[in-house]
């Protein structure tokens, strides 16, 4: 009488170590890798590797190789993705700036290989968080220059939210000018920097240009 065994895809599934030592016992009775490969509803192929690895490698050879390759010969050496996490600490940009600043300095790099570099150690962009504690990036930092992009707003110094009256009619007085203008660059190297102007004509108040 044949004893049935269920498919070696299924013992597979619950545990692959079990299932190629259901299949190696069985092939240790029967010397026939055909029949084995038939009890267990797979294929010679199959049989035959089982035993291989265990001739060769014991009980270790049972367990599930690393599916990593041996070779990568298209990963970035270590010594360039230490550049580019240098570079990422130092400055704080993104794939795009890094990879222009290495290509400029004859490492040539494109920034999809920074972006993964950065991705594989976690080395993702900064974020600020808003009130409702999302994060939420204001501005494509990877694509600007320094003094590239500026934030422009007009503010009235005479605010009588916030200042006395008396201020106020004190700084008329010595005429300090109503209005100023603010230009901040979005894209700090290393400091954020800000251009200030005072404007002594009327503007509407609340303006907003930003």
């Amino acid at each position: 009488m044949i004893e049935l065994y269920p498919s070696y895809k299924e013992l597979y599934n619950q545990n692959p170590v079990f299932a190629r030592k259901q299949v190696l016992e069985v092939y240790r009775k029967t010397k026939n890798k055909s029949f084995t490969a038939k009890m267990f509803k797979t294929n010679r192929c199959v049989v035959r590797q089982i035993v291989k690895r265990y001739e060769l490698y014991g009980e270790e050879g049972l367990k599930d190789l690393p599916k990593r390759p041996k070779n990568s010969p298209n990963k970035t050496p270590p010594h360039i993705e230490a550049i580019i996490l240098t570079e990422r600490k130092k400055t704080g940009y993104g794939r795009d700036r890094i990879a222009r600043n290495l290509n400029e300095r004859g490492i040539p790099l494109k920034p999809s290989t920074v972006r993964y570099v950065l991705k594989r150690y976690n080395a993702s962009a900064k974020y600020k968080r808003s009130k409702y504690r999302k994060k939420q990036r204001f501005y494509d930092f990877e694509e600007l220059y320094p003094l590239e992009h500026f934030e422009v707003d007009l503010k009235e110094i005479y605010d009588q939210s916030t200042l006395s009256e008396e201020t106020i009619n004190h700084a008329k007085e010595i005429k300090v000018p109503p209005y100023q203008w603010t230009a901040i660059d979005v894209k700090p190297a290393p400091r954020r920097c800000r251009f200030l102007k005072h404007k002594p004509y009327s503007y509407p108040l609340h303006h907003n240009t930003g």
